[in-house]
């Protein structure tokens, strides 16, 4: 991986039940950041969630499973955790791209009638993510886009 001066840190992470995910931080912030919690899709290893992740700013938990049950994993251990990975708890964010955009909309809807954890936004993308479409994307997710 080659380095990213906008990115304060990366770290791979192994979960309990052996699922893998990233974790990457934005750099320094005023205010805890957003988690933004990210499903497996087309763009799931493309530098466009980090960009975003920047932008809202927001910690970024990349899974790397693709099964429902490794998605509701990492979002509730990124719930459980999201304080201790230095972001706002109350800003928990879910977003994919293509096949795991149904996952988040699945998760969403899941974690929604269990009543927890609580979801601030969800976004479900289709198309191919096109980088000309960043600002959109952090704006959707609760930040400012440029300014």
């Amino acid at each position: 991986m080659r380095f990213d001066p906008t990115i304060s840190l990366d770290a791979d992470l192994r979960l309990r039940g052996g699922l893998d995910v990233q974790v990457t931080w934005p750099p320094g912030t005023q205010e805890p950041p957003a988690l933004l919690v990210v499903l497996p899709g087309a763009s799931e290893d493309a530098p466009i969630w980090r960009r975003i992740a920047t932008a809202i700013p927001a910690v970024l938990l990349a899974v790397r499973g693709r099964r429902f049950a490794d998605a509701r994993e990492a979002l509730e251990w990124g719930a459980d955790h999201a304080a201790e990975l230095g972001a706002d708890p109350r800003r928990l964010l879910l977003a994919a791209d293509h096949g795991g955009a149904g996952l988040v909309a699945a998760l969403a809807r899941h974690a929604r009638d269990r009543g927890w954890p609580p979801i601030a936004r969800h976004v479900l993308v289709d198309p191919e993510l096109d980088p000309a479409r960043v600002d959109e994307l952090v704006v959707l997710l609760g930040g400012k886009g440029r300014q």
